[in-house]
């Protein structure tokens, strides 16, 4: 088990990056580890929670061996599933940043908004990352 004080951040390499990319990439690298590493050993985890704003405090995540269903009541939130949504985009989005295109600023200003939307999505998920 590696230390809690060591990221290893695997979608960056060793040269120099501006800590707003470091940000970007070290959140994404937390949510890639728990979803992968996390969330597959504790499969009988209900996360259906409750969508009530008054309750969001509350994280209503139980231990359930007895569940088969995978949705809840329409009154709750697939928390696992909200997960594994941004898992899948943050797949896809490296795989862009990847190819390096050099993009216009308007281009590059929306990749930008897109990447703050996404993290504010996983800074709203934070309640629930853990197992």
């Amino acid at each position: 088990m590696q230390p809690a004080n060591i990221l290893k951040i695997t979608t960056l390499n060793k040269g120099w990056r501006d800590k707003d990319s470091v940000l970007l990439h070290a959140c994404f690298q937390l949510l890639s580890d728990f979803v992968e590493q996390e969330i597959p050993k504790f499969p009988h985890i209900n996360w259906n929670v409750s969508a009530d704003v008054s309750n969001s405090v509350f994280k209503g995540i139980e231990f359930n061996p007895g569940s088969a269903e995978e949705n809840g009541p329409a009154n709750t939130r697939d928390i696992k599933k909200e997960f594994e949504e941004l898992y899948a985009w943050w797949q896809e989005w490296k795989k862009r940043e990847d190819k390096e295109e050099v993009s216009s600023f308007e281009e590059e200003h929306a990749d930008y908004l897109k990447e703050n939307e996404m993290l504010r999505k996983l800074i709203d998920l934070r309640m629930y990352m853990w197992t």
